[in-house]
């Protein structure tokens, strides 16, 4: 399909029709009330920038439009909208690969009450670098920087933020994680991982996105957000743990995990024996160890 963006000249009030079509479900979803016609409309005009605006054309029909804000150094997309019946069809995919050639970095906000999007951003490249009541903010950028390094005075809050995400993502079957609260994650860090374990943290673009906590030859615990699931984290912090202990390598998971469970076998780890991990957790865990060929 060829997918053309174009700065022809364009008709705000068919911009609006366009964006309330897309949004509208979505916007009552986080405002918790009816769609008001004058408020969005209001905002929708005080907030366009027309010069900044491109239509999204396929077959010489506009099926949407993107409002790209360009900076210096990377653009920000302020809204992108693709009309109802032409979403699913590869539109917003084809304009996210013309941007990518023209910027080394884009930026955008995505609504927490619109998932769909969230996950469409994300296959396509972009990270979570940060929310507000309503929004995440997401990026992309052309070559990110990645490291690992140990943890540092003032990494507290971004690893706990890390560990907790990551573990009521996961852990949907634990009862107590899911009542696991940010508050009682940060006490245990505190008291319990930092006092007994050597952590590495893993970076990107100067955002901690994984931490690995060793206790001697154990791996105590190994996360990353949920942002940055398989995009090869895991394999890099369990390469990092290796190079730690090359006699050897022990870890604890959950006999339910089974993701977790298939990532540590494909990376060379063997079940040693099955039990019942401590409370208050009381779950079905498995005990896996890996040992230098």
């Amino acid at each position: 399909m060829n997918v053309a963006l174009t700065a022809q000249p364009h008709a705000p009030e068919a911009l609006y029709r366009l964006f309330r079509s897309a949004m509208e479900p979505h916007v009552v979803v986080a405002r918790g009330e009816p769609w008001n016609d004058e408020r969005e409309r209001a905002q929708f005009f005080e907030q366009l920038a027309a010069a900044s605006v491109q239509l999204i054309v396929v077959k010489d029909q506009v099926v949407g439009f993107v409002d790209l804000r360009a900076f210096d150094d990377h653009s920000v997309v302020h809204t992108m909208v693709v009309a109802p019946q032409w979403q699913s069809s590869g539109i917003g995919s084809a304009v996210l690969e013309q941007l990518k050639t023209k910027w080394n970095r884009i930026s955008l906000s995505v609504l927490k009450a619109n998932p769909r999007a969230r996950r469409f951003y994300a296959r396509a490249g972009f990270r979570e670098t940060g929310s507000t009541e309503h929004h995440y903010q997401m990026a992309w950028v052309s070559n990110p920087s990645l490291s690992m390094r140990q943890y540092q005075e003032g990494d507290e809050a971004a690893v706990v933020g890390v560990w907790h995400r990551s573990g009521r993502a996961r852990y949907t079957f634990l009862p107590t994680w899911q009542e696991f609260s940010l508050d009682m994650a940060r006490k245990i860090f505190r008291e319990v991982i930092m006092p007994r374990c050597d952590i590495w943290v893993g970076v990107q673009d100067d955002r901690i996105v994984a931490y690995l906590a060793m206790n001697g030859s154990q791996i105590a615990r190994m996360y990353v957000d949920p942002s940055e699931w398989r995009r090869g984290w895991g394999s890099r912090l369990l390469e990092l743990a290796k190079k730690l202990s090359p006699g050897g390598l022990e870890l604890y998971t959950h006999q339910q995990n089974a993701s977790a469970r298939a990532f540590y076998e494909k990376h060379g780890f063997v079940v040693i024996r099955f039990g019942i991990s401590p409370p208050p957790e009381c779950a079905p865990d498995v005990e896996y160890r890996w040992r230098s060929a």
